[in-house]
């Protein structure tokens, strides 16, 4: 958490650091017509669109994203290349254990495998600065299912939660 809060500090001090300069870049922005252009961003925090970590391919209000846990997203943005609020769905799969996270246990008998999908919508606003850094606040209601198993034995799990998420983005 200390380092997301000083990653937060980082983007807005230098988005306030030379703006003299961004604002004689915002003015050569408005003589033309930047909705037409394909952006990319790359995001780093906590979101149920992106996972961890996560890049973004955006044409107009239209964007598709990849995450780093096998996910895929779509968003809606109502202002593409200001600061918007947007919509979306996303899906995703999760196949086998990490070494660190615990196993279930059916009467005893250890599952060592997991499969699991998840999927939710979601909505959040996006801060988008002319130095290309953004901010992006959203919360989605996520439907997971999981099935744990071995050779003989499986548990299957389902949940449905709202999941909060805060990133930090480079648009480029």
């Amino acid at each position: 958490m200390k380092s997301l809060i000083q990653l937060l500090l980082i983007v807005w001090a230098s988005s306030n650091l030379y703006s003299s300069g961004f604002q004689n870049r915002s003015q050569e922005i408005k003589s033309f017509n930047i909705d037409d252009e394909i952006f990319y961003n790359l995001s780093f925090g906590v979101s149920a669109f992106e996972c961890m970590m996560g890049i973004e391919v955006q044409s107009t209000n239209h964007s598709i994203g990849l995450g780093a846990c096998r996910q895929i997203s779509y968003r809606y943005y109502k202002n593409p290349n200001r600061d918007s609020i947007f919509y979306g769905i996303y899906a995703g799969k999760d196949s086998g254990y990490d070494r660190g996270e615990s196993k279930k246990k059916i009467n005893d008998i250890v599952l060592k495998d997991k499969d699991s999908s998840f999927g939710g919508i979601g909505a959040g606003y996006r801060w988008q600065w002319v130095n290309n850094w953004n901010l992006t606040a959203n919360i989605a209601l996520n439907y997971s299912k999981t099935k744990y198993f071995n050779q003989d034995q499986m548990l299957e799990e389902n949940s449905l939660i709202l999941f909060p998420g805060i990133t930090v983005g480079y648009r480029f």
